[in-house]
């Protein structure tokens, strides 16, 4: 018979690691509230009066805990138009002349990886069918690199909350991960890789945090409910130690890898590890360039504008892009090309089809160029190169073109978003004009801007 001071002892043990259990995993043991009563997610008006003005339409209860955007979630065609698979493949072939290799990683959409988890039936998913977009999307990926393309996805993925967290839009370390191992292993069949400095690398596991989550403050304003914060394992990559710890912790040459994209690729604010993934399967070291909230462009051009991709090219970048931005129509995203495939090619400098020479930027229009009916330029053949002798903080000037009677026939906006380093580089190429010669070329600036000078070169495409 079990005496009452050893029962108690007993009783006392067994509460103390009920105790451990629970705080060790409390973040586990949370569950999403069931929102699938909160009507205000289905009502626009709710998302005007509580000043909610995301990307998506509207948040979408599912299964389990899981939340999805109307837009981004269910993209249903992930196909690419001829016209802009030929835009990806001058950027492609214009770094390839640099000796610089590009991957172009798509993210599958959470529609796809957790398609398990959409409610069928529901309104605000009408006309998404997973099996439809899953296929889609497999299809785009093996388009593109029938078309000389790299371009890499994940069809065999580990879904769910392995790929990407419930209530937040980015991907999960697993996801990242994922990626990372699928990226690597076509690098490895590309020329530019058997010409990294080969680094090891290795990846531990540092526990888990707790992450707060993109869709907390909207669901909170629109239901008053607040959602559980989010859990990701927590890795960190480091060099492996070797013998040689002189050469490896002794001055290294500069990484030869670029990482640009989204929040998905950059570290600080939460923690996918994608970049380190990369270093430990690629086994070389890389530089990150991803921008936060900077969507499709902001990291692409902002790298390829910079010193260091003028200066030094590298030997492979690779380029996260999420998967549900619109490449099917002919024209889309064409302002990041009209800027990304002429930054490529970098100013033409002394081999200008025409060059301005150094003018003083002390009025609101500054003329660059005149008389150029006579040089008949093709515009689908040539670029702008502006090289500002100060750095623009916020860039938001024009380009007017105008005809031998003065008229403006073309008018190019440039503007660049607070996220860009600021300098003083800006290219447009003219990829669908239908203008066939300009006489006239003048430079249009707000006040701000009205110091310093600017060069301005024509160059032709190659």
């Amino acid at each position: 018979m079990t005496s009452y001071p050893l029962r108690s002892l007993a009783i006392h043990l067994a509460l103390f690691f009920l105790v451990c259990a629970a705080a060790g995993t409390h973040s586990y043991a949370q569950t999403t509230p069931d929102l699938s009563s909160c009507k205000a997610l289905s009502d626009p008006k709710a998302y005007e009066s509580e000043k909610i003005s995301e990307g998506y339409i509207y948040i979408v209860p599912g299964k389990d805990g899981w939340l999805f955007r109307t837009k981004q979630d269910f993209t249903p065609d992930f196909s690419i138009s001829p016209k802009v698979k030929s835009r990806f493949k001058d950027i492609q072939d214009t770094l390839a002349k640099k000796g610089t290799d590009i991957i172009f990683v798509t993210i599958p959409t959470r529609g796809i990886v957790a398609s398990d988890y959409v409610v069928p039936g529901n309104p605000l998913a009408e006309g998404f069918d997973p099996k439809q977009a899953k296929a889609s999307y497999a299809a785009m990926i093996a388009d593109a690199q029938a078309s000389g393309l790299n371009f890499v996805g994940i069809t065999d993925y580990k879904g769910g909350e392995d790929f990407f967290f419930k209530s937040d839009h980015h991907w999960s370390s697993g996801g990242a991960r994922q990626m990372a191992a699928k990226v690597a292993a076509f690098a490895k069949t590309l020329p530019s890789y058997e010409r990294l400095p080969r680094i090891p690398f290795a990846t531990t596991s540092k526990g888990t945090e707790d992450l707060d989550t993109t869709f907390e403050s909207p669901v909170e304003k629109l239901c008053g409910v607040k959602l559980p914060k989010a859990v990701n394992p927590f890795f960190e990559t480091a060099p492996i130690q070797t013998q040689n710890e002189s050469a490896l912790f002794g001055d290294q040459p500069t990484p030869e890898v670029v990482l640009v994209g989204t929040s998905n690729s950059k570290s600080g604010e939460f923690h996918p590890n994608f970049d380190g993934f990369l270093k430990e399967y690629l086994q070389a070291d890389l530089i990150n360039e991803a921008i936060t909230g900077g969507g499709l462009d902001d990291s692409i051009l902002n790298y390829l504008t910079s010193d260091a991709y003028i200066k030094s090219p590298p030997k492979l970048i690779i380029w996260e892009i999420p998967g549900y931005y619109n490449f099917r129509e002919k024209n889309s995203q064409s302002s990041l090309f009209n800027k990304a495939i002429p930054a490529a090619a970098g100013d033409c400098g002394n081999s200008a089809l025409v060059s301005s020479g150094s003018i003083s930027l002390d009025a609101p229009e500054i003329p660059l160029f005149k008389g150029l009916k006579k040089k008949a330029l093709a515009h689908q053949n040539a670029y702008f190169a502006l090289d500002f002798s100060e750095s623009v903080k916020k860039p938001n000037f024009a380009l007017s073109l105008k005809d031998s009677a003065g008229r403006q026939v073309y008018k190019i906006k440039l503007k660049r978003s607070s996220r860009f380093t600021p300098n003083g580089r800006f290219f447009y190429a003219f990829l669908e004009s239908k203008i066939a010669y300009t006489d006239s070329i003048t430079l249009e600036i707000p006040k701000d801007m009205q110091k310093g000078t600017v060069q301005a070169r024509i160059c032709a495409r190659k």
